[in-house]
């Protein structure tokens, strides 16, 4: 096919109305939806009392086991905590493992240095050399 500037198309597509083969003849009819008839249960006085009486019980038993889960739950909680200060404790006295420490204010005796010879200075730096600020009077 020789170009004339003008843009091809292909003879073999063919192209459908997007309605073909829809049937719209229904809905032309808008219908309300159906519901099931909804009917009322009736209770009597002696029913409705004996659920009630039913249902009061029911929640004292739950209240009765929630209040023994709180209490065996703060007895759990007391007994860890007492569980952790004496662990604490032990722990304080072994890792001190000496003399008692002596209360704040209370002087204890001084011991004499009694190594006194430097075995090296390899590890000892000289303090660092602050210069005066530039304005300063001190020289």
């Amino acid at each position: 096919m020789p170009s004339t500037g003008e843009p091809s198309y292909n003879q073999n597509i063919k192209c459908q109305p997007i309605t073909q083969n829809v049937d719209f003849s229904g809905y032309d009819q808008i219908q309300n939806p159906q519901y099931p008839d909804v009917q009322e249960n009736q209770l009597t006085n002696d029913e409705f009392e004996a659920y009630t009486i039913a249902n009061d019980a029911n929640m004292n038993d739950l209240q009765f086991k929630l209040d023994n889960l709180q209490q065996d739950f703060q007895k759990k909680f007391e007994q860890k905590q007492e569980d952790f200060l004496n662990q604490m404790r032990n722990f304080m006295q072994n890792f001190h493992d000496g003399p008692a420490i002596p209360p704040p204010g209370e002087d204890k005796e001084h011991e004499a240095t009694t190594d006194t010879e430097l075995t090296s200075t390899k590890d000892i730096q000289p303090l660092p050399v602050q210069e005066p600020p530039q304005n300063s009077d001190i020289r």
